[in-house]
């Protein structure tokens, strides 16, 4: 059995500096005593004593452990499967056969780049292992691309040796220089784009701050606690706030587009799709045109009024970790932002088989998406008054009671009209289609959906309805398919019984 590279040893050897430093801080930080007091010469000391012993052992402690690591652990290629062995205390050996495997992926951060390693992840594609990768080995980069390939060709069933040349791999896969262009090209003006619409979320999100800052203002204008000048400073010192806020914004997340999507490609070589991107962490990530479940085409309404989308693939094993290792984002990225009017260009040359139809059956009636948020709502605010006029009413403020009140009730007018716009924009967005063994299923309001799956990925379909939608032949349904733990089910909101029932004439479900 191979061993993970040497050069893992050494990596770990200076992030547990970092580790070790930081148990060294929080010990000396234990001594030093509460803010305001004095701290005495001895304790101090004391303290600066204890925490450097507490780091200089904490490191060999970690440092020991790395080099046990590095000799229990280890991989090999064997005839039909790979296998990887793990751990120290408790071990962990993973079998994976060549023909399971769903995704191949490895990852990059800047200080493995400096080291020159790389962490190649193999996933099986269980949905119940959906958050991480079944194998992971740490190799040095050049392995690392050595073995992406193998692991393709033998994905393939291809016989491939397991020491092969770099041209006998690109023989076996069919690789030349011509197929490795990029077939979107994410350049740094879609990248500025790409950034000013997310931003433009952010100044959306203050500008209604802001009015509902300067509605709770003018109520205190009225109850004299505020003058007029007084609220006219606090709403100019705000607005500029935002300003700079969405500036600083927008120059901090072009730098972040550029550096998480840096050199940008979207690669197909027959049945592989390849995606890397990444500056300072480079991901690259393999999966078959076969293994994927669905994909995403969202739209928000600030990217709608400029004519521009994203696109996004449900395969298990292509999702972007979070900070917490066992939880992931839904979906993998495929194109970052495009127009509108290139989405089926470009799926044509990509995934031919997923280009959207054209939406035919609508979500029917407008009242199945407004009813409950209108009970709940109308709930809500006539708790929040009965509560406001007991409080008031006790303390005798009849005049601050009217007014608090007539504001109150204007805000929920205000709310009102903004959820029945935003509930008509849901219906109008809402529907599906069907041909040829492909479901698009169109829903969402601010953000538009379009999601596109193929019959084979349905695992089951679940019909909804209430009593009066029932009377009304209104029937919601629930698709259940073979993506990640978190995202395997996709809803077709309030259409027709006799349009609904089309989903159920798919042929493969189980």
């Amino acid at each position: 059995m191979k061993k993970f590279s040497k050069k893992l040893i050494w990596y770990r050897l200076v992030v547990n500096i970092f580790l070790s430093l930081l148990f060294g801080f929080v010990t000396f930080s234990s001594f030093l005593p509460d803010e305001g007091e004095s701290v005495e010469p001895d304790t101090l000391r004391l303290a600066l004593i204890v925490a450097f012993v507490a780091v200089i052992v904490s490191y060999i402690i970690l440092a020991i452990y790395q080099i046990f690591y590095y000799k229990c652990s280890g991989y090999e290629l064997k005839e039909k499967e790979i296998v990887c062995v793990k751990g120290v205390l408790f071990k962990k050996k993973s079998i994976l056969e060549y023909k399971k495997i769903n995704a191949i992926n490895s990852k990059q951060n800047l200080i493995e780049k400096i080291f020159s390693i790389s962490k190649l992840q193999v996933d099986s594609g269980s949905t119940n292992t959906a958050h991480t990768a079944e194998i992971q080995i740490i190799e040095e980069d050049s392995i690392v691309k050595d073995l992406m390939k193998v692991l393709k060709s033998k994905q393939n069933n291809e016989i491939v040796s397991q020491e092969p040349s770099i041209n006998e791999l690109e023989e076996s896969n069919n690789i030349s220089k011509e197929t490795d262009e990029s077939i979107y090209d994410f350049n740094s003006k879609r990248k500025a784009i790409y950034t000013a619409l997310q931003i433009a979320w952010v100044i959306v999100g203050g500008i209604i701050a802001l009015f509902f800052g300067l509605i709770a203002m003018t109520i205190l204008v009225f109850l004299k606690e505020l003058d007029l000048p007084a609220l006219l400073i606090i709403f100019g010192v705000s607005l500029a706030i935002l300003i700079v806020v969405s500036l600083i914004g927008f120059v901090f997340g072009l730098i972040g587009s550029l550096i998480a999507y840096y050199d940008f490609k979207l690669i197909r070589n027959k049945n592989d799709i390849e995606i890397s991107y990444g500056l300072f962490t480079k991901i690259s990530n393999t999966f078959k045109y076969n293994k994927i479940k669905a994909i995403r085409i969202n739209q928000s309404i600030i990217q709608k009024l400029f004519g521009f989308v994203t696109i996004k693939v449900e395969v298990v094993g292509y999702t972007v970790q979070s900070g917490d290792e066992n939880k992931a984002y839904t979906t993998g990225m495929l194109i970052p932002l495009c127009k509108k009017s290139e989405v089926n260009k470009l799926l044509d040359n990509i995934l031919p088989d997923y280009v959207p139809l054209e939406k035919k059956n609508k979500a029917k009636k407008y009242f199945p998406f407004i009813s409950y948020h209108l009970l709940f709502s109308f709930i809500v605010f006539v708790l929040v008054q009965i509560i406001l006029i007991v409080f008031l009413t006790y303390y005798d403020y009849a005049d601050e009671l009217i007014i608090t009140s007539g504001v109150l009730s204007g805000v929920y007018i205000v709310y009102i009209v903004i959820l029945m716009l935003e509930r008509k924009l849901a219906q109008f967005n809402s529907g599906f289609s069907l041909k040829d063994g492909k479901l698009c299923i169109f829903r969402g309001s601010l953000v538009e959906e379009t999601i596109i799956m193929k019959k084979q990925n349905i695992i089951g379909i679940d019909a909804k309805t209430t009593y009066f939608r029932k009377k009304n032949n209104i029937y919601t349904y629930k698709i259940h398919f073979r993506s990640n733990a978190e995202t395997n089910t996709v809803t077709v909101l309030n259409v027709d019984k006799t349009e609904g029932n089309e989903i159920y004439d798919l042929s493969l479900i189980a």
